[in-house]
């Protein structure tokens, strides 16, 4: 970002831009920079999705109240467990409810994350135990456990194949658009 002025007394916390209905929140203040041969400053701006959150919150064994009863829970970082997809999902908005990253509005409507299992998908039941588990993790585990894929629309995560699909193939090539293909080892967490 260049600007004329230096805006360094003008950036807050909640700066943010929106792509593709999704916030991205300014990592840290930028400091502004002044070179000789240009008129003005420049900023170099770096933001994260608000999805990081998922990354940084551990996932509780949380109680499940919205069905009436109250299910055999910790309230620790430690969850072990034998059910399907669906349950699985239970615990992660039971957690996500606990941890305050769920709440509901006057209406009911849910506000902020939520675990859908996609209409049709079923699994078969199996063991699962996760301990000190970021939520980002445990619904990778989801994956890793199930082998069901998943996808993020907004806030709402789904655990399904429905909308996954990618409209539009790459091919290699000048006439197909993707001109060169590069292999990079890194440490980058999978993303589904």
């Amino acid at each position: 970002l260049k600007s004329q002025d230096c805006l360094d007394s003008y950036w807050t916390n909640s700066i943010y831009c929106v792509f593709r209905d999704e916030k991205f929140y300014l990592r840290q203040t930028p400091s502004g920079t002044k070179s000789n041969t240009e008129y003005g400053y420049s900023y170099s701006l770096e933001f994260v999705s608000e999805r990081d959150v998922l990354n940084n919150v551990y996932i509780f064994d949380a109680v499940n109240t919205d069905e009436g009863f109250d299910k055999p829970a910790s309230n620790s970082t430690k969850i072990s467990f034998f059910g399907d997809i669906n349950r699985f999902a239970d615990k992660i908005n039971a957690s996500l409810r606990y941890s305050g990253l769920q709440t509901k509005d006057s209406n009911g409507n849910i506000i902020g994350y939520e675990v859908v299992v996609d209409g049709g998908i079923t699994s078969e039941e199996k063991y699962i135990s996760i301990e000190n588990t970021f939520f980002s993790n445990a619904i990778q585990e989801a994956y890793n456990t199930f082998e069901i894929p998943y996808y993020f629309k907004g806030k709402k995560i789904h655990i399904g194949y429905k909308d996954a699909l990618i409209p539009t193939v790459f091919k290699y090539g000048v006439d197909e658009s993707l001109l060169s293909i590069k292999r990079e080892n890194s440490n980058n967490k999978i993303v589904n």
